[in-house]
């Protein structure tokens, strides 16, 4: 109900005075590529942007989202329609000035991307990347006819007009939702100018049955934006990101899982990986790998210090790679560094939650068997399989056995 989605964005949401304006916003994820939300016509960040700010990736991005001046959250004071898309965007730039975000992305729509495509023009320092959807440059008597069709709420899906109304009550949504139709119905020209000057990468989606925008508006954003790339949702209308979440946020956001295959010290990194990056981790091969070292351990590789030990052949394939004398170095003072651990990374197994594969050389000169039977034993979901007559390197010695039990463990 209206009450438990105000209580929510009091939770979630903060304030920020900029330029007279008190900005609510709503910041999630830890990553270090930071995205504004601009949501669309009288939009806020729960009602355009709840699915995104539950599903998105955590740990690649940080998502911001806004509700622009006199939308959503953000008022007193009331909206004020007069030149609104380039003051929301000045106020969106001086907004992510005052978080003290340098340099951010931008994921608008609808109206959020007109926005989007002014913030983007006049700040190509800040403005890393862009990504638009359902939205326009431009308004035709077409799109005024389209709008104005709709402007009645009480013909709007309940589901529709319900997402506005916990936010506003019905009265309010449905004064601000006419004042606006009014307002956008001024508008013929509205930034046509501004895309030449867009230089950042920026990513098109529509849906092909979109009601709202006409398919002459995805093709004229391709044409006059530099760098500009489109995708279309075949059976999407205007709603993309909530209808089609999943593969909107795998586009949009660069959200795809990857698994993870680790040998020896690339196994102990996976590790580490794994047990940091759960969203986006979805599973784990590793072999020849520890999470600790024994003296034992130490004293193995001490042995093979000395790399004119070493066959010819496993010497040549690193010499091909350092020379001989850089290799020599690289592996001495990796020796050396490999020395001074104990304890790697036991702490981080019991938060590796994705399905593990342990493979095991039981000739392994390098990695006894203790190893493979503790990770076994503190991985939640893993399972070992034994190579009887390998050794460390049994990706190569075995190649096509290690291949096909690794390909039918990623594929299940």
């Amino acid at each position: 109900n209206r009450q438990n989605r105000r209580q929510l964005a009091q939770q979630l949401g903060q304030k920020v005075a900029v330029n007279g304006f008190n900005i609510h916003y709503e910041k999630v994820g830890t990553g270090q590529h930071t995205v504004l939300l601009l949501p669309g016509a009288i939009g806020s960040t729960r009602s355009d942007f709840g699915a995104q700010l539950e599903t998105m990736n955590r740990e690649a991005f940080t998502l911001i989202a806004w509700d622009p001046p006199g939308y959503g959250y953000s008022r007193p004071p009331e909206r004020d329609w007069n030149d609104f898309y380039r003051r929301d965007a000045k106020v969106a730039a001086q907004f992510m000035k005052a978080l003290g975000v340098a340099k951010y992305s931008l994921l608008g729509w609808s109206d959020g991307g007109i926005t989007s495509q002014i913030i983007a023009a006049a700040n190509p320092l800040s403005v890393h990347k862009v990504v638009l959807f359902a939205t326009k440059s431009y308004i035709s008597a077409e799109d005024k006819r389209m709008l104005l069709e709709i402007q009645d709420v009480n013909k709007w899906h309940p589901t529709a007009r319900q997402a506005y109304e916990q936010v506003y009550g019905a009265h309010l949504f449905e004064r601000l939702w006419t004042q606006y139709v009014a307002a956008y119905c001024r508008y013929d020209d509205i930034c046509t100018a501004d895309l030449a000057a867009i230089k950042q990468p920026t990513l098109l989606l529509y849906g092909d049955m979109d009601p709202l925008v006409d398919a002459e508006h995805p093709k004229y954003l391709l044409k006059h934006i530099p760098h500009a790339r489109s995708h279309c949702f075949p059976t999407g209308r205007h709603n993309i990101h909530i209808k089609f979440c999943d593969q909107f946020n795998q586009i949009a956001l660069g959200v795809d899982k990857y698994s993870l295959l680790g040998w020896s010290d690339g196994g102990i990194t996976s590790l580490i990986i794994a047990a940091a990056n759960p969203l986006s981790v979805q599973k784990l091969v590793v072999f020849g790998a520890n999470a600790y070292l024994t003296a034992e351990d130490k004293e193995l590789i001490l042995d093979i210090k000395d790399v004119s030990k070493w066959h010819p052949s496993a010497r040549q394939a690193y010499e091909d790679v350092y020379g001989p004398h850089v290799f020599r170095q690289l592996w001495a003072g990796f020796v050396d560094a490999y020395c001074q651990y104990d304890d790697i990374c036991k702490s981080d197994l019991a938060a590796i939650k994705q399905p593990t594969l342990i493979l095991h050389g039981v000739q392994d000169p390098l990695v006894p068997p203790e190893h493979p039977k503790y990770l076994l034993s503190r991985i939640p979901h893993a399972r070992i399989h034994r190579f009887p007559t390998g050794r460390h390197n049994i990706h190569i010695k075995f190649r096509d056995e290690f291949n096909q039990i690794v390909e039918q463990f990623l594929l299940q």
